[in-house]
């Protein structure tokens, strides 16, 4: 005959075993997650199509779609620090060729962030895509397109706010960002 009573007692010392036993089992895989909402750059560049949509990543640093974006709106004033535009209205040091590097307009529209992702890009591309294997005068091209748009954004960063560091391969560790200046005629050298 079955006891009760000490089967009462011993229900939570069962219960407590299972539980332990089951977790015990069940953690480690269901822990581990693969990311969804990010794709690293060395599991990024595997096929043609990879290195083409990386390639087209480069130009959305610098134009977004929106209003804002570096070739927005906004891109024409640029050209109003140089004798390129001719005004009557001296209101501003945009109007009297007088802007400077520290001017709150290239700060509001994140020209100097936009340009410096477009540099990373095109440095992760020049990295990684000579190790994708395929058609050789499409890779040719690609690097080739990375190399000119690195050069654009160098050009627009040294006549914007000079010397700058000169970062000519993709970012890896936190050493990476903190690299010298070099002068804007070793930037001009690098991309010529």
């Amino acid at each position: 005959m079955i006891n009760l009573k000490t089967t009462m007692m011993k229900k939570p010392y069962i219960i407590t075993l299972v539980l332990i036993s089951i977790l015990s089992l069940s953690c480690e895989d269901y822990l581990v997650e693969e990311p969804r909402t990010e794709v690293s750059l060395a599991s990024f560049y595997k096929t043609e199509s990879d290195a083409r949509n990386a390639a087209d990543a480069m130009y959305e640093a610098i134009h977004d779609g929106t209003g804002n974006s570096m070739y927005g709106r906004y891109w024409p004033q640029i050209d109003s620090a140089t004798d390129d535009l001719i005004t009557r209205r001296q209101f501003t040091e945009w109007a009297t060729h007088t802007v400077s590097s520290i001017d709150r307009w290239l700060e509001n529209t994140n020209q100097f962030e936009a340009l410096w992702v477009g540099v990373a890009r095109a440095n992760d591309v020049m990295e990684y895509v000579p190790l994708i294997d395929m058609d050789e005068a499409a890779k040719a091209a690609i690097i080739g397109e990375a190399r000119a748009f690195r050069a654009f954004c160098y050009f627009q960063l040294v006549r914007l706010w000079g010397d700058m560091p000169k970062v000519v391969n993709s970012v890896s560790s936190l050493a990476d960002f903190n690299l010298p200046r070099s002068s804007v005629d070793e930037i001009y050298n690098e991309i010529i």
